[in-house]
């Protein structure tokens, strides 16, 4: 899995060993999600940024529009988007989880089309139930947010009701961009210096139609 990674030259290990989590988290069930139909939202979301339309997936269209929107067009998405999905019957927790599945299948086949790599096949789905999991307590929707979150709607807790989705999107931020404790430092090197780290950050947010 991610062999292609090694031939990069200078390739950093974690980077294929934090795509190789995230695939992981991926094949199994979330928390409204089975690990089945988290694959099949990673296909659509693939197939709407080629602009391709796929097969039946089986799954609620409010989900597939969601997906496909998010992956093929997500700077389109406002709150009344979001509203609109949820209201036609996705639970907020299952569209945070979608969320989650779809952006970490688009940082890392983004990777993999700007090195010139064949992209990753998805992974063949673990089989099991979602754990049902409830809103998480305290958590609510601001003025800012598309859903709530827990705590204020910041990117580290903009998937805070879907715990397992924030720190699986967490733990690929810090391999692909910085750390926490790196981002305290302007002199903070990780294969580029600084500057040149935020320059392809602030590029790359603008081409994949980033917000949050």
């Amino acid at each position: 899995m991610f062999a292609a990674i090694d031939t990069l030259p200078g390739a950093r290990p974690d980077l294929a060993e934090a795509f190789a989590a995230a695939w992981q988290l991926l094949a199994g069930p979330g928390a409204r999600w089975t690990g089945e139909q988290r694959i099949a939202l990673a296909a659509v979301a693939r197939r709407a940024w080629a602009g391709e339309s796929g097969p039946d997936t089986g799954l609620p269209a409010a989900a597939v529009e969601a997906a496909s929107t998010l992956g093929g067009v997500p700077g389109t998405v406002r709150r009344e988007t979001v509203d609109g999905w949820t209201g036609a019957g996705l639970d907020v927790v299952a569209y945070a989880e979608l969320v989650g599945v779809v952006a970490r299948t688009t940082a890392v086949d983004s990777f993999h089309r700007a090195m010139g790599l064949d992209l990753e096949p998805l992974p063949e789905p673990v089989p099991g139930e979602p754990g049902g999991d409830p809103m998480p307590e305290g958590a609510r929707r601001t003025s800012r947010s598309h859903a709530p979150t827990v705590g204020p709607p910041t990117i580290p807790s903009v998937l805070s009701i879907a715990p397992a989705e924030n720190e699986g999107w967490m733990a690929l931020s810090d391999a692909m961009y910085l750390t926490f404790a790196e981002m305290e430092h302007p002199d903070a090197v990780k294969d580029l210096d600084r500057t040149h780290i935020e320059l392809v950050a602030a590029r790359t947010s603008l081409v994949n139609e980033c917000f949050f």
